[in-house]
């Protein structure tokens, strides 16, 4: 490689800060997005089976 990392080639150089991570303009964003989504949504029902009273 010619000095850069691997994922540098798939990341947009104009995105800073938290956009640079949950975007929908990259792959490497959309995949952010969706496994954050999906990790709330599981901490949401663990915390729903375990903590909540009956």
């Amino acid at each position: 490689m010619s000095g850069e990392d691997a994922h540098d080639k798939y990341d947009d150089p104009k995105l800073t800060g938290i956009s640079r991570y949950f975007n929908s303009s990259t792959i490497r964003g959309r995949a952010n997005v969706a496994i954050a989504t999906y990790t709330v949504l599981i901490g949401y029902f663990i915390y729903a089976k375990f903590f909540k009273s009956k």
